[in-house]
């Protein structure tokens, strides 16, 4: 009798455990946010950048915001160059040179439990914290130099050579574009695999180097690629209008005339 009794408390208590696991497996999978696929973001930042300043204040139905934005902390870079309808669309994190390792879990949250379909970093054209970088800045505060610290990953000083400060400026700004891209990429494959997030490197062009027009948002990296042509054949820049395809690519003014030149001798 007694055996029977420990049998059947032995295949209670197993039955119990089992039942527990499974329910431990069975967890809830998180749902994705359903709502604006890449392309139309994309096509909203440029529309807004072909229009008046991104003027448009327009409320829209709260769905929560679009596009997590890692910008430089620059006061001359705002939202409403960026997006039309700004209003809760934006999901915003600055810091000094728009480095992604410094903001790493504040981006996480608007890509992961936001769920934004876009992940747009963007630096200016004649950066201040990228020139604080490459001309020394001994002089600032201990904080502030280890934020700056960060930007020896992404940039080797250059040497001079016959390239004007300005445009050396900009070689930086977009190697430190293209280096936080690549990080994006790398922290948040499994999104861009399954099509639900583009990561978009873009400079705030404040000095019209790119011959667009001055504070015109230029497009230079899409997931990585940077070549101009490629970009503009990505299936996520086919469905836009072709006449915004004009603020994708980083070819420069002075490299356009240079090879005009070149072609006429």
């Amino acid at each position: 009798m007694q055996k029977t009794i420990t049998a059947f408390v032995f295949i209670f208590f197993l039955i119990c455990s089992t039942s527990t696991i499974g329910r431990t497996e069975m967890r809830p999978v998180p749902k994705y946010r359903a709502g604006i696929p890449p392309f139309k973001v994309l096509a909203n930042i440029l529309e807004t950048n072909r229009a008046d300043s991104g003027k448009t204040t327009k409320k829209t139905k709260n769905r929560g915001p679009c596009l997590t934005w890692l910008a430089d902390a620059d006061a001359r870079l705002q939202a409403q160059s960026i997006l039309q309808n700004r209003i809760n669309q934006i999901f915003s994190v600055r810091n000094l040179g728009n480095q992604l390792l410094l903001s790493s879990g504040t981006v996480d949250y608007g890509v992961r439990y936001l769920h934004t379909p876009v992940l747009l970093i963007t630096g200016i054209s004649d950066s201040k914290s990228i020139e604080a970088f490459t001309n020394g800045y001994d002089f600032l505060t201990p904080d502030i130099r280890h934020d700056l610290d960060h930007l020896h990953r992404p940039l080797t000083i250059k040497k001079q050579q016959t390239k004007t400060k300005k445009k050396l400026l900009l070689d930086y700004v977009e190697d430190n574009i293209d280096f936080q891209v690549t990080q994006a990429v790398l922290r948040y494959g499994d999104r861009i695999k399954s099509g639900r997030l583009a990561v978009i490197g873009s400079v705030f062009d404040s000095t019209n180097s790119y011959d667009k027009g001055k504070n015109k948002l230029i497009i230079i990296n899409v997931n990585g690629k940077k070549d101009e042509k490629k970009l503009k054949r990505l299936k996520l820049m086919s469905m836009l209008d072709k006449n915004l395809l004009q603020y994708v690519g980083r070819k420069q003014k002075a490299e356009v005339r240079n090879q005009q030149t070149e072609n006429k001798k």
